[in-house]
């Protein structure tokens, strides 16, 4: 029997989970008048077919290199994708797979003037796309500079009105609320004359004052409202502006002033924003005393601003520790260099590759996967037994309801081997992997990016001493995420027991101690 896979989505929150259910039952539908078997969906929800960044798409996509199924069944042509040239592209990828795409309500002919229905299925749902939005565009910006709301939700201090009561669809203008007007001239107020947002905060949750949806209303949610010009009467739709439009509440000296010290707190506190990230403020620890190593800054005599890694309990005086600081730059790139070390060490990157082959092929194994077999097999020699019964003559109604029953087990245990195949990670290649890590080991270790991609993808934890360095990478048959400092110390002791070298890079860290003594990375 003929396999598929069922794709839906719908590309727009105010539509709704029967959008996708609606969309699922015509393509089961289908499929049984057409006698295909469905081993798995996959859905997007919210999502525009007019760009292919769709998870549950690719993941679909994906899946088609297993080759479990035949075809993708989907409710129309425009749910695939609105866009030609993509729609090309993977239905492309798709044929190399022997994968077709099938519309469950637009009846298309498998031959040349399918393909030309086909071509023009496609493009007509790219037309309406592009037309619907030009029609959304011009409708928002005809009501615009008619004044009337444009939605994004009612904005507080002010009530949406229909114009005309009497219709279910009219446009709505926007009238003050009393209540809330009096709430939003004291945060303007409050914050013209020098308070804080914090203590506007606190001012608003003492008095129970909430926001549209019932919630007390947030830092961010005050600043927006202070840049909000429509609290002036002035209203904007992308580039255009129109002023008059809306009932002011705030006075625009006032909404003047409160602009002036937004933008010189912005100047102020952009002096103290670092310009680097620092890369290790997550995975490093001090050796000392356990504790997170953090970002810190200090100025030198000369003005200069620098920055370093510094013991959390050291910075904050929680408890003394012994712990220096370490210069940024100089710590990262050290790290970043011991990794590239690593990486072009003779045989390392075969090794690791082999070590994640053989960690993907476990992964390959699912015991459902093997007890779904076994019972088939089960299956396929008990109605062998029983043709062969019947081959030589022996033949009742017992062994005809056997056959039926075994013939309905196999058809249900096929169904759900395949949704079980549909989940196993795609096996990798070796010399694709090798391929791959190749590339960090040829990488420049002045890029930025490049450096954090580097580190994100093979630091786990780094322990830090004051003569010495741990690099905890991420390794296969670990949980990585689970590793606590307290292991890793622990692990280390024992194998400085057993060497005093300290651990090598086949294990899972590098002791950096010599390398790290000679380089310039300690701080004051």
């Amino acid at each position: 029997m003929e396999k598929a896979v069922i794709y839906a989505r719908y590309s727009s929150d105010k539509q709704t989970e029967q959008s996708i259910e609606g969309q699922v039952r015509e393509c089961e539908k289908f499929a049984q008048s057409k006698g295909i078997s469905i081993i798995g969906k996959y859905f997007d929800r919210a999502l525009s077919g007019k760009v292919d960044k769709r998870p549950d798409f690719q993941r679909m996509v994906k899946d088609s290199n297993k080759k479990l199924f035949d075809y993708i069944l989907v409710y129309q042509l425009d749910r695939f994708a609105r866009n030609r040239y993509d729609s090309a592209h993977y239905k492309m990828m798709l044929k190399k797979n022997g994968v077709k795409v099938l519309s469950a309500k637009e009846n298309i002919a498998d031959d040349p003037s399918g393909i030309l229905m086909e071509t023009v299925l496609e493009g007509m749902a790219e037309y309406y796309s592009a037309e619907l939005a030009q029609k959304v565009k011009r409708g928002h910006y005809e009501s615009f500079l008619k004044g009337n709301n444009q939605g994004g939700g009612r904005c507080f201090g002010y009530d949406s009105i229909p114009n005309d009561p009497t219709s279910t669809r009219s446009s709505k203008k926007l009238a003050i609320n009393t209540a809330e007007a009096n709430v939003v001239r004291k945060i303007f107020d409050d914050y013209a004359s020098g308070k804080k947002v914090t203590e506007i905060k606190t001012w608003l949750d003492i008095n129970n004052i909430k926001g549209h949806h019932g919630n007390l209303l947030h830092k961010n949610g005050i600043m927006c409202m202070l840049k909000n010009t429509k609290y002036i009467g002035t209203m904007t739709y992308g580039e255009f502006t129109q002023e008059h439009v809306i009932p002011p509440i705030v006075d625009k000296d006032i909404f003047a002033k409160v602009q002036e010290r937004i933008k010189a707190n912005q100047r102020n506190t952009s002096v103290f924003r670092p310009i680097e990230k620092f890369m290790f403020t997550t995975k490093c620890f001090c050796g000392h005393c356990k504790a997170p190593m953090t970002a810190d800054t200090g100025t030198a005599r000369n003005g200069n601003t620098h920055r370093y890694y510094k013991c959390f309990n050291k910075k904050k005086a929680i408890k003394p520790c012994v712990k220096v600081q370490n210069k940024k730059e100089q710590f990262e790139d050290f790290i970043i260099n011991e990794i590239m070390r690593l990486l072009n060490t003779n045989g390392m990157i075969e090794n690791i590759a082999r070590q994640l082959i053989a960690y993907n092929d476990e992964l390959q194994t699912n015991p459902k996967i093997a007890i779904y077999e076994k019972r088939l097999a089960e299956i396929d020699k008990a109605m062998q037994n029983i043709i062969k019964a019947v081959e030589q003559g022996f033949f009742n109604q017992q062994s005809q309801e056997r056959m039926l029953i075994l013939e309905s087990e196999k058809a249900d245990l096929t169904w759900r081997l395949d949704g079980e195949r549909l989940d196993v990670p795609i096996k990798l290649d070796l010399d694709e992997t090798i391929f791959w890590f190749e590339q960090f080991a040829k990488g420049d270790p002045n890029d930025t990016k490049f450096k954090e991609r580097l580190a994100e993808t093979f630091v786990n934890k780094v322990i830090v001493w004051n003569n010495k360095i741990l690099i905890v990478y991420n390794v296969k048959g670990t949980d990585n995420e689970k590793i606590t400092v307290e292991q890793i110390l622990d692990d280390y002791a024992k194998e400085q027991e057993k060497s005093p070298c300290g651990l090598n890079s086949s294990n899972l860290a590098t002791d950096t101690s010599q390398r790290f003594n000679s380089e310039q990375c300690g701080g004051r």
